[in-house]
């Protein structure tokens, strides 16, 4: 090594001699500022609820075309349940001082994949505050959608019971001419067959009209059934290991169906077992456990 290089390597060690507590401290500093950072910033916690649709179904309607028309109406809802008449009545139960679209950008909404259900979870710094908005957010959400469903059909049964209305006065004048007809005696055979025939086209018109009255007032009864809570969110924080119990409401099957019931029962087993073992549910689960394990091993110890 020349004169030259040992002069350069000593004015090199020199540097860094008289410039080692700048050296050490500044990485001290960076690690000390970005805890400070750290500690001040809020946690954020997530709760979440599970919503499951149930279409209305009338005797015609099949398990299979009942379940493709929930699995339909599960991503039409998804977009409605953000909507702002939702948000907005939201913000008026919990009285947020928040607008509608700070308070969609705290939620999550997604269907889950080939099943008649709906993933939503809310995030907030407090996890009381996000366990009521998503809870709050689903019982407005399933108003909402029976108001919808029951304007629907009112202005059809108003027109029907309108119709009734008019059929049962026309009969009542064509039997009041009948009785008069044969009170007097008349040889008046002819036009009483005709009135009679009328009559009982009448008649006829009235059963078909009773009978799709009845459909709609069936329909309008299930409504309270077509959307249902499945998981309520709830939080403990005192305990590093919280019991959670959940219960599945599974709807009456439809009778007079003409698809197999093998398949129909399959066709709901997939939307349960899929409920049970989805991503979103496992990863609730690890997050409110605290636990170290990956989805795919917790998903191992699951049998559904």
């Amino acid at each position: 090594m020349s004169n030259q290089d040992t002069v350069e390597l000593q004015w090199i060690f020199s540097v860094i001699r008289h410039r080692l507590p700048l050296i050490i401290s500044v990485p001290i500093l960076l690690i000390v500022g970005m805890l400070l950072i750290t500690s001040l910033q809020k946690p954020t916690y997530e709760a979440s609820v599970v919503l499951y649709i149930q279409p209305n179904a009338d005797a015609t309607t099949n398990n299979y075309n009942l379940i493709m028309a929930g699995q339909q109406l599960a991503v039409t809802y998804s977009e409605v349940i953000k909507g702002s008449s939702v948000m907005q009545q939201v913000i008026s139960e919990l009285d947020l001082n928040i607008s509608t679209d700070d308070l969609a950008e705290k939620i999550s909404v997604a269907p889950v994949e080939k099943t008649q259900l709906i993933h939503v979870s809310v995030t907030d710094h407090s996890p009381e505050k996000a366990a009521l908005i998503a809870n709050t957010l689903a019982n407005v959400f399933v108003t909402h959608v029976q108001n919808l469903q029951g304007e629907r059909y009112a202005v059809s049964l108003t027109s029907i019971q309108n119709q009734l209305e008019t059929e049962e006065e026309t009969i009542t004048k064509l039997q009041n001419e009948i009785d008069a007809l044969n009170a007097k005696n008349v040889a008046r055979a002819v036009q009483i067959s005709q009135k009679e025939s009328q009559l009982n086209d009448l008649r006829s018109d009235e059963r078909a009209l009773q009978q799709t009255q009845q459909t709609l007032q069936l329909a309008i009864s299930q409504i309270p059934d077509s959307v249902k809570i499945v998981e309520k969110a709830g939080t403990n924080f005192e305990s590093p290991y919280p019991t959670v119990l959940i219960t599945v409401d599974i709807p009456p099957a439809i009778k007079g169906s003409d698809f197999s019931s093998s398949q129909s029962s399959d066709q709901m087993a997939l939307t349960y077992s899929q409920m049970v073992t989805a991503k979103p549910v496992l990863a609730d689960t690890i997050q409110s456990l605290n636990l170290t394990m990956s989805q795919e091993l917790l998903a191992s110890f699951v049998s559904a």
